[in-house]
């Protein structure tokens, strides 16, 4: 993957944007997340690959957050569901504030779930 050091403020200030919709959606309103959702699909390939990197984390953290919140809305009667929710509510937040702190730092966000950023020396 091509990494190229952040240049734009325009498409940095978009992806502050969508990180913000982001914590605003996490307080119960889902639409300023759902509205981020679609910056994040719209700039992706457009941003460069340090940007869209960020954008793709966002789809990523969106989707995979949406599932287990399904899920954990299913089970909720059980306490597993009741924890599953807790658990997504961390990890989202975790997310997110990766994200932002990556972002402050120039630096490009993994490409999988697993991998953690890499670091120029």
């Amino acid at each position: 993957m091509d990494v190229r050091p952040f240049n734009g403020n325009r498409e940095r200030e978009l992806v502050v944007v969508a990180y913000a919709l982001y914590v605003v959606g996490f307080f119960g309103m889902l639409a300023p997340s759902v509205l981020a959702l679609g910056l994040n699909y719209w700039r992706r390939d457009r941003s460069g690959s340090c940007y869209g990197s960020h954008h793709r984390w966002m789809i990523r953290t969106f989707w995979w957050g949406m599932l287990w919140a399904a899920i954990g809305f299913f089970l909720f009667f059980a306490v597993i569901g009741y924890v599953l929710l807790v658990i997504v509510s961390v990890w989202w937040v975790y997310r997110v504030i990766r994200g932002v702190l990556a972002l402050a730092d120039e630096q490009a966000m993994p490409l999988s779930l697993l991998r953690a950023p890499r670091h120029s020396l």
